[in-house]
């Protein structure tokens, strides 16, 4: 199944998926991203900013739908030393799974 990272790539992932097959789009080229979801029956996207699953979903055309997403972010920093912790793991934010309508 493809992968897209969006808007900025995601090596951690890559190397803990073991692929080297993980496309990355800018956010400038949204429109490059919905080709490319197009082209694809069903795509993972992994979205590493914190704005860019609500951008992706008013960019989205009516032959695409979202049908499930995941937020990775943590909710809030653990002891004295959460500081320290990113709020989000491996530099992801979302992760939505998009299928084409036929």
């Amino acid at each position: 199944m493809p992968v897209i990272c969006y808007p900025r790539n995601c090596d951690s992932v890559a190397f803990l998926l073991g692929r080297d097959d993980l496309r990355n789009v800018r956010s400038k080229h949204v429109n490059s991203l919905v080709l490319q979801l197009l082209e694809n029956r069903r795509t993972v996207v992994l979205f590493t900013h914190r704005h860019s699953l609500d951008a992706l979903r008013y960019a989205l055309p009516q032959e695409l739908q979202i049908v499930q997403t995941h937020s990775l972010r943590r909710e809030g920093q653990a002891g004295p030393l959460g500081w320290l912790i990113t709020d989000t793991p491996w530099g992801l934010c979302d992760l939505a799974y998009i299928e084409r309508r036929d």
